[in-house]
């Protein structure tokens, strides 16, 4: 025990005894300061457990960091900061030029064929206009020794190429100069089957020997209704037309030696009388030129015409008649037609 801790009050013992007792005592305490400071000599050696350190602790390089991927992981993770807002996009710039229209419709004049007659000759047919739009179809000599309506037709389409911007928009003209071809070669009324063409239509009042000048000709009607292929073609024509575009209207071309100044206006009509569309469309023809309208031919019954089928289809339909003396050259003629041609497709 330390020297504090000794009873406070020791026993008297004999001397000699009480000198052996300090002289152990003193050498235990030294061994035992001895042993503490080694202990503590230990201690102050070692690094302490909780202590600062002794030295500097190594320096450790920071890693560099890596910027954040511009979009988000292929987990869809979050990052746990916000990335950085990207850059706005780019706004488009509106273009200099006016953006572009509709395609504008084809109105050039082109040349084609419905089919051929007896003879193997082309049925010709020139449009003009909006192929797509109301269909103005113009029809000449149908009768083969009344050249003079071919040859009007052939002017007219010339005209209206050089003068294209006159037709109104969504309206195309078919012009088929001579629908009977073979009697303009041999100069005869009907076709190289004998027949008249404008008594070969599948009408209420067909018959196969209609009445022509100078009385029945047996034959002339065609052995059936259709039965050339002229009419047939241009029936199959018309048909296609009106399936496409119902505003379908037809003016036949004809001459006369009965007629001497002005012409005629013939509407179609039905076994129930006038068609109204067509007479609303003769006087309008009449109203431009002068000409007077007329219901009937009268020298003769007229059977199997192709304005008749036309107003049975359906198709507004009038024939026009002008003397046998006009040529188809005439200025004033083309101008006049040229109008009146133009008024009819303005015609609501």
């Amino acid at each position: 025990p330390y020297p504090s801790q000794a009873a406070p009050y020791p026993q008297p013992a004999p001397a000699t005894k009480r000198t052996g007792l300090w002289i152990g005592l003193g050498i235990g305490g030294v061994l035992l300061i001895g042993l503490c400071a080694a202990a503590l000599g230990g201690m102050l050696a070692a690094p302490a457990l909780f202590g600062a350190p002794t030295t500097q602790p190594p320096t450790i390089e920071r890693a560099t960091e890596i910027a954040p991927p511009t979009s988000a992981p292929a987990t869809g993770i979050a990052p746990t900061t916000p990335p950085e807002s990207p850059a706005p996009p780019l706004t488009e710039q509106p273009p200099t030029a006016p953006p572009a229209t509709a395609t504008t419709a084809d109105t050039s004049l082109s040349w084609s064929s419905i089919g051929q007659s007896v003879r193997g000759r082309d049925l010709e047919i020139a449009i003009i206009g909006d192929r797509n739009g109301a269909a103005i179809v113009v029809v000449g000599s149908i009768q083969g020794d009344q050249p003079n309506t071919r040859d009007l037709l052939n002017y007219l389409i010339d005209d209206f190429d050089r003068d294209r911007r006159l037709i109104p928009a969504n309206v195309a003209f078919h012009f088929i100069p001579a629908i009977n071809p073979d009697g303009n070669a041999a100069g005869t009324r009907r076709n190289a089957h004998d027949v008249d063409l404008n008594r070969n239509w599948d009408t209420f009042d067909w018959t196969a020997n209609p009445e022509q000048p100078g009385g029945v000709v047996r034959g002339a009607g065609g052995s059936r209704p259709h039965s050339e292929p002229e009419t047939q073609n241009l029936a199959d024509y018309l048909l296609s037309l009106q399936r496409q575009n119902s505003n379908l209207r037809l003016v036949l071309w004809h001459s006369s030696q009965r007629i001497t100044s002005s012409g005629h206006v013939y509407p179609g009509y039905t076994s129930s009388g006038l068609d109204s569309a067509a007479l609303a469309l003769a006087l309008r023809y009449a109203d431009v030129t002068g000409y007077a309208v007329k219901d009937d031919w009268a020298p003769y019954e007229t059977t199997g015409e192709l304005i008749i089928w036309c107003a049975e289809e359906g198709i507004e339909a009038i024939d026009i008649v002008i003397p046998a003396s006009s040529v188809g050259s005439n200025s004033s003629l083309r101008s006049l037609t040229m109008e009146a041609l133009l008024e009819i497709a303005r015609f609501p």
